[in-house]
């Protein structure tokens, strides 16, 4: 398993994986009709954008696209994995690596809004909750959010 920063070309892969896991994972606690709202704007373009940008990373297992982080500053746009790789340490691996890059820019804090699919793993990774909100979604749908931000220690030399 490797993390490493997406190639522009594997665009179409991570907004397809990202579909695949709101749809089979997110699907489970939301209604089919929020899930295709809110995966109405995953775009290839957008993403290519966030790879441009150095927003992303990818975890892979060779060819395997295994699961993507978005990241801004310190904040965590998103985070998925694979439905055929959950509970397989990818997601942890990723959020790992992501808090590392916020530290070793200085940064003191990460927060999220997830979804509620989403709240054992952050609350068992240090996260706590802020809040519970609506986020507008388009097509007159509303996604379920928790907000959560947790402390990151110093970045420790070695």
């Amino acid at each position: 398993m490797e993390i490493r920063k997406p190639r522009i070309e594997e665009a179409e892969r991570i907004v397809a994986l990202q579909i695949d896991t709101s749809r089979r994972v997110n699907g489970k606690d939301y209604p089919p009709e929020v899930i295709e709202a809110w995966v109405a704007h995953r775009r290839v373009d957008h993403m290519q954008w966030l790879i441009n940008n150095g927003q992303c990373l990818v975890c892979v297992n060779g060819s395997d696209l295994l699961g993507v982080g978005i990241i801004r500053d310190n904040e965590i746009r998103g985070l998925f994995v694979s439905p055929d790789h959950q509970s397989r340490g990818v997601g942890s691996a990723l959020l790992d690596r992501m808090e590392s890059l916020a530290r070793a820019v200085g940064l003191i804090s990460m927060r999220t809004d997830l979804t509620v699919t989403a709240i054992g793993f952050y609350k068992s990774k240090g996260y706590e909750e802020i809040e519970r909100k609506q986020q507008t979604i388009g097509h007159g749908q509303t996604l379920a959010v928790v907000s959560r931000i947790k402390k990151l220690s110093p970045l420790v030399a070695q």
